[in-house]
């Protein structure tokens, strides 16, 4: 299992239970079939920009909003907000549809962002493609464009 594989499922175990602790990870991943050392998930925890949040009186990991892990501005936050209607996959395009004559700014905003394993953009009128350098980054990318919605 690869490490875009493994990060999908970090940020599964993440939203649907309690994960206060690295270890708490490992075991969760061992038990669902990932072989993985404490260091490993310390790596994608940093890649995946993880933080611990504090929730009746307990810290646990969350995954945070890319306003939180880069430098974008909350105008731009809105904008991809009020004109994304949908955001699917394809191989190893992630295809995000919007309103009609706004795919060239979320584009041109995703380029800026810099996410990682995306090699470039296309933008026509409603539809934008992302290109992942492989059919296994497409859902991470997708995943990380949802936590934007």
């Amino acid at each position: 299992m690869d490490r875009n594989e493994r990060q999908l499922k970090i940020i599964e175990l993440v939203k649907s239970g309690v994960m206060e602790t690295q270890g708490d990870l490992v075991k969760a991943l061992n038990e669902a079939g990932y072989s993985v050392t404490q260091a490993t998930v310390s790596r994608d925890i940093k890649d995946l920009g993880l933080i611990k949040v504090n929730k009746g009186g307990r810290y646990q990991y969350a995954v945070s909003t890319p306003k939180r892990t880069v430098d974008v501005t909350d105008t731009m936050l809105v904008l991809f907000r009020e004109v994304v209607e949908r955001v699917a996959i394809s191989g190893n395009l992630v295809v995000v549809r919007t309103h009609p004559g706004a795919a060239s700014a979320v584009g041109a905003m995703i380029d800026n962002l810099g996410i990682q394993n995306a090699l470039g953009t296309i933008s026509g009128d409603d539809t934008l493609l992302i290109i992942a350098d492989s059919g296994e980054s497409a859902p991470l990318i997708a995943e990380r464009l949802k936590l934007m919605l």
